[in-house]
């Protein structure tokens, strides 16, 4: 697990090239923007294979940073070389689900990776290892258990 930067908590598996995040604490739309490029720049930094993002407590997305997503952060994630990007969505955050689907969309030519979507992070983390349930439960397992790390200075 990672410090928590930005509002993203986030884990990596280094050997199984996984990366997961969500964000965490108050929905503050003012930091979105940072902690979508702490996001970008980690997936830059350590080329995961893998990645799920759980849009659970996202602060709603507005127009301009839906745009701003779209032009200048999707295009440089996509140019990693992912394998499968999986997204979850809760199912109060209809305004997001459908702005991340409108930016996807517009970016539909810039993926190389598979994407699906899922209800719930087991469910992702099988079809990432492929049905490995022990690595998946383990995987959660860890997540629980560093749940969320908004204490302290990393926690910005």
């Amino acid at each position: 697990m990672l410090p928590v930067q930005h509002r993203f908590q986030v884990q990596y598996d280094p050997e199984l090239r996984l990366m997961r995040f969500q964000w965490v604490g108050a929905p503050l739309a003012h930091l979105l923007r940072a902690g979508m490029r702490y996001c970008r720049d980690l997936v830059e930094e350590l080329h995961p294979h893998y990645v799920l993002v759980d849009f659970q407590g996202m602060p709603p997305v507005e127009m301009r940073d839906e745009l701003w997503m779209s032009v200048h952060w999707f295009p440089r994630v996509s140019r990693r070389p992912l394998r499968a990007v999986a997204v979850m969505y809760p199912s109060n955050q209809l305004h997001n689900q459908l702005a991340v689907e409108a930016m996807l969309w517009v970016g539909r030519h810039l993926m190389r990776y598979q994407l699906q979507v899922f209800g719930d992070a087991l469910a992702a983390l099988d079809w990432f290892t492929q049905g490995d349930t022990a690595v998946g439960k383990r995987l959660v397992t860890e997540w629980e258990s560093a749940k969320f790390g908004l204490h302290g200075p990393s926690g910005r």
